[in-house]
């Protein structure tokens, strides 16, 4: 799916403006959500911000947020409950977070411990190698920026720091730090 809409924002754009209305999602609102709210979570386990942190959030969330390379239709869900197998195909469901955005929303799941799959835990090292390198094989085909190892693994960082840090000021800290529990202990979040 990425590799197909890879540069096609403007169409994009075509469609959903004649939807109707949409809200307006600037960069500086990003900046500052994250700026606010993840040093109120770090307040919460005493620990206190190291001078420059707000400079890095500030660039993370530019990367990963910001008009980039990497601009492509993305699911913003992947849980693996959002995903059917039918007729031997991967069906993907529950569409109501998607719309235009940097691969690395999508592509960090596996790496940044599925930020919001109550379904889903820790995946294994080599696994989350494995996926990301046939992900990677993938996306390629679309956008030949991915080939470039700096710009690919300078987006899932940044993707991985905005998963954590969006943890960090939803308050989220118990459902995180307890996500370590044993693989299959599936429970619902709690909010």
């Amino acid at each position: 799916m990425h590799a197909v809409t890879f540069g096609k924002q403007a169409r994009y754009d075509e469609i959903r403006d004649a939807l109707g209305p949409r809200k307006a999602d600037p960069l500086e609102d990003h900046i500052k959500w994250h700026q606010e709210n993840p040093p109120k979570g770090l307040a919460l386990l005493g620990v206190e911000p190291m001078p420059g942190l707000m400079d890095e959030i500030a660039e993370f969330v530019t990367v990963f947020r910001g008009d980039g390379p990497f601009r492509v239709y993305s699911h913003n869900d992947p849980c693996p409950d959002n995903v059917l197998w039918i007729g031997g195909r991967m069906t993907l469901l529950d569409f109501e977070f998607s719309g235009m955005a940097n691969a690395a929303v999508d592509m960090r799941y596996p790496r940044a411990i599925w930020p919001t799959c109550w379904c889903a835990n820790r995946t294994p090292e080599p696994i989350i190698e494995r996926l990301t390198a046939a992900y990677r094989a993938e996306l390629v085909k679309g956008c030949p920026e991915a080939a470039d190892d700096r710009l690919f693994y300078r987006q899932m960082a940044a993707g991985c720091a905005d998963a954590g840090m969006g943890m960090l000021g939803h308050g989220w800290l118990d459902w995180v730090l307890n996500k370590g529990v044993k693989l299959g202990d599936f429970r619902p979040m709690q909010q």
